[in-house]
């Protein structure tokens, strides 16, 4: 089901801005807890890695600065990087 969703909606405005609402509510999550649970941050980032291939980030560079942002929390610095760079 999940990859015919996919095909089917990935590059949708409405799929765009709630995978870029979804990210910003991780970061709320996160920050709500004092910046102390991480884990809403990396089930962020896993969720993101499973649309990677979709390559829905490079149609909205949004979702590029919540995952850098998530990738500094996490001392992932390289990583957050290169989401900076892709969102350019």
């Amino acid at each position: 089901y999940f990859e015919q969703f996919m095909a089917d909606q990935a590059y949708s405005s409405k799929f765009l801005m709630t995978c870029n609402n979804y990210l910003h509510r991780c970061w709320k999550l996160y920050s709500t807890s004092n910046k102390k649970d991480t884990s809403y941050l990396e089930i962020g980032l896993s969720n993101y890695k499973k649309l990677a291939s979709y390559s829905i980030a490079e149609v909205n560079p949004y979702i590029f600065h919540h995952l850098a942002c998530f990738s500094v929390a996490l001392n992932q610095l390289n990583e957050a990087v290169n989401f900076v760079l892709k969102a350019l």
